[in-house]
């Protein structure tokens, strides 16, 4: 009897195998550029869940990339701040399950209080 226990306990493993190969989560990810298109290094990057308010901030590394990785899916807002640049902002950024999406900025010289705001199209399929 402990033998057909020992198999079936061996069966429901191997049967539930794949459901931890799967992902229910995205990412968010980009490069900060100056006019020149050069790196900006250091940049504030935030992002926020704009269905419930969560946030998460990085700062770029100095080829200006960052990341955001194992993101819950919705809606996004993602706003970069530099010195010496205009701030800027981009709402309605929509990630499904398993998308790296992509967004790039070119931060645009300017003082610091003035913001550059981008409402993405909520309909993008784009992935990378």
């Amino acid at each position: 009897m402990s033998r057909q226990r020992l198999l079936l306990v061996a069966l429901v493993s191997l049967l539930a195998m794949p459901a931890f190969a799967q992902k229910f989560t995205a990412a968010i990810r980009g490069t900060v550029n100056d006019p020149t298109d050069a790196p900006i290094s250091g940049a504030k990057v935030t992002l926020a869940n704009e269905d419930t308010g969560v946030s998460r901030i990085v700062t770029t590394n100095p080829s200006g990339a960052y990341s955001f990785p194992d993101l819950p899916v919705g809606s996004y807002r993602v706003e970069v701040e530099s010195p010496g640049f205009k701030t800027f902002v981009q709402t309605k950024v929509l990630i499904n399950v398993a998308d790296v999406r992509e967004v790039n900025v070119k931060l645009e010289t300017g003082a610091v209080t003035e913001m550059v705001s981008v409402e993405a199209n909520p309909n993008a399929v784009k992935t990378v």
